[in-house]
């Protein structure tokens, strides 16, 4: 039985009520640019009160930590669709892929770049861009896993810091991105950059193996 079905009246209201808020602080952000927003035009948006939005979160930067969990389980929901891939290689360029059109189709270059330019000014603490306990950090971990085993990848580098490259690879491109105003295809050119960190991989695995 799905879980929703289980919540009560309240909860569902609870439910749509964060919904409706975080939906138009997103639709305010495109707009207006972050710093542009206040709380008050979001909840007069949303209409609801102050008290109510302080009730679903802390502050505005909560809503871009909210977007960050829409990622979260897009990418958990994406990840069980890999198992019909054979290789590791063909499961992380297909889940690469699947980060950069979620990126441009559902989140979009304003979104993105907000993020990136709030996150730059917190502090390490509250940097959750870069928390390696996400869903993003650890499903490329499990794929790289499985091609070390099964003799894909290159096993001199530890999962964990092969995970690291990739996830700069993956910011690295959108922030590129960002710079250039959406001026260019990020999915076409991401994964073009990406298929060579890719072949560059498997050929010095397949280097070593030689040897």
């Amino acid at each position: 039985m799905n879980n929703k079905n289980k919540l009560t009246a309240r909860q569902k209201k609870a439910l749509a009520t964060k919904k409706n808020l975080f939906e138009s602080a997103i639709e305010l952000f495109r707009k207006k640019g972050y710093y542009g927003v206040s709380v008050d035009e979001i909840t007069t948006k949303a209409g609801t009160s102050k008290g109510t939005f302080y009730t679903y979160f802390k502050s505005k930067d909560q809503i871009l930590l909210e977007q960050f969990k829409q990622y979260d389980i897009h990418h958990n929901i994406f990840y069980k669709k890999l198992k019909k891939y054979q290789s590791a290689k063909e499961k992380l360029l297909t889940f690469v892929k699947e980060v950069y059109v979620f990126t441009t189709k559902k989140v979009g270059l304003k979104i993105i770049y907000i993020i990136y330019a709030t996150q730059l000014s917190y502090s390490k603490k509250n940097t959750f861009i870069i928390e390696e306990n996400r869903p993003l950090y650890k499903i490329i971990r499990e794929i790289i896993k499985e091609g070390q085993r099964n003799g894909e990848f290159r096993t001199d580098i530890e999962a964990k810091e092969c995970t690291k490259m990739i996830v700069r690879c993956l910011r690295g491109t959108l922030y590129d991105w960002c710079l250039y105003d959406g001026k260019f295809d990020v999915i076409e050119d991401g994964m073009r950059f990406f298929s060579f960190f890719i072949e560059g991989i498997i050929k010095v695995s397949s280097t070593v193996r030689k040897i």
